[in-house]
């Protein structure tokens, strides 16, 4: 006797695509492998931000290239993590439209910090009266996709149920 299938029953939801999963990874590392060459210590652990404890453990223990190394795999995972979360709840995808115009609000806002120097490579530093130099990027870069993926989650896990609700009527 064949099997019908149940008319009544719920239909399985469609497996989610891992496209926050790839992309947002791929948006920060640039900003990363570019930060991790040209910026000092300090500007280091501001854009490894989610590794900042992991880099207070290892502080005397390992050379700061390695420690700066392990905390770019481990920030790599944390956003994967992020890019996880997004798929999870299901975020739209149109959202990385509004990234280009946040992170030239970021640069223009002239808090990032300035003047990256290493001993393998340096940046001359920005004259007096400059604006914008190009050593504010990375940092910027960076914190406005941590605080763009973490307002994305929290907009999406307080708007979707506005938009289920409406959507019913």
């Amino acid at each position: 006797m064949p099997s019908l299938p149940l008319t009544y029953a719920p239909a399985l939801p469609k497996p989610q695509p891992l496209f926050h999963l790839i992309l947002l990874p791929l948006i920060w590392l640039p900003a990363a492998i570019g930060a991790r060459l040209f910026a000092n210590e300090l500007i280091q652990i501001m854009i490894f931000f989610p590794t900042v404890p992991l880099m207070i453990l290892f502080q005397n223990r390992l050379e700061t290239t390695t420690i700066l190394n392990i905390a770019l795999a481990f920030t790599l995972l944390a956003v994967i993590g992020l890019g996880h979360l997004l798929d999870s709840i299901r975020a739209p995808r149109w959202i990385y439209f509004a990234l280009p115009p946040i992170f030239l609000l970021a640069l223009a806002s002239r808090f990032f910090p300035q003047n990256f120097q290493t001993g393998l490579q340096s940046i001359p530093p920005p004259p007096p009266a400059a604006a914008w130099h190009r050593s504010n990027l990375f940092p910027a870069w960076c914190f406005t996709l941590y605080l763009f993926a973490v307002a994305v989650i929290l907009l999406t896990a307080l708007l979707r149920p506005f938009f289920r609700r409406r959507s019913m009527f």
